[in-house]
């Protein structure tokens, strides 16, 4: 029984270290991502797993990257980079970030109506207007905390691809020699794919969110320490 008890008390000083890295990884598998791997998937079966196994460590690199800036300057990257390069490159970073974001808000909102049109029998573009002014209202209404805590609760979800994996029917040998071993097709279609699946993966405006949060975090903590001064 004590051994239970310490277990669940390690569990749960784990979970309550967990923040931003583990929101931001799961904010990756966005409606955008998952189409490009289901797409991915469907067309070429396992020869695209080697793209995601050869770019996971440039993506924990530039991961913990963007949450060292924002823990140790307190501020996010449009911050740093307002504070440390021309407003010539500010500029248009900030608007590749808006449109980006626009977008990519955009495609997730619809996708999760979609989806929540299968359990209520809702127009989507109806469920899209609830679903976008019940998260304006969460954003305005709840404390960063309580959105964090929300957020890591939501990403216990993902555990849904490992469960669907065991399902599903797979030859693992094969699995694991496309993981490992690139396949390569010179055919514009692969070519697009290969692309589509480093974009999605390795999204800039994730990069952002994350020194964003680090930073949150920071405030959150330390609230009399003074951050992020422009020069």
């Amino acid at each position: 029984m004590l051994y239970w008890i310490r277990m669940l008390k390690r569990i749960s000083k784990i979970w309550c270290s967990l923040g931003p890295g583990l929101i931001t990884g799961a904010a990756d598998d966005d409606g955008s991502g998952i189409l490009t791997y289901s797409i991915a998937g469907a067309r070429f079966g396992p020869a695209n797993l080697w793209i995601l196994f050869y770019i996971l460590p440039f993506m924990i690199a530039i991961q913990e990257m963007c949450a060292r800036i924002g823990a140790l300057s307190g501020c996010g990257l449009a911050g740093n980079i307002k504070r440390y390069y021309p407003v010539w490159l500010l500029v248009p970073a900030a608007l590749a970030l808006i449109i980006a974001n626009v977008f990519g808000i955009g495609a997730d909102i619809y996708g999760m109506a979609g989806a929540m049109n299968l359990l209520f029998p809702l127009d989507v573009r109806v469920m899209a207007v609830i679903m976008s002014a019940v998260i304006i209202v969460m954003v305005i209404t709840l404390r960063y905390r309580q959105i964090e805590s929300i957020f890591k609760w939501l990403a216990i979800s993902l555990f849904a691809y490992v469960f669907a994996f065991m399902l599903v029917k797979t030859d693992l040998r094969d699995v694991i020699y496309h993981t490992v071993i690139p396949t390569l097709q010179f055919n514009k279609q692969f070519l697009v794919m290969l692309f589509a699946v480093v974009g999605t993966t390795l999204s800039p405006y994730l990069y952002f969110w994350q020194a964003s949060e680090e930073a949150e975090d920071v405030r959150q903590k330390r609230p009399r320490l003074r951050i992020c001064k422009f020069r």
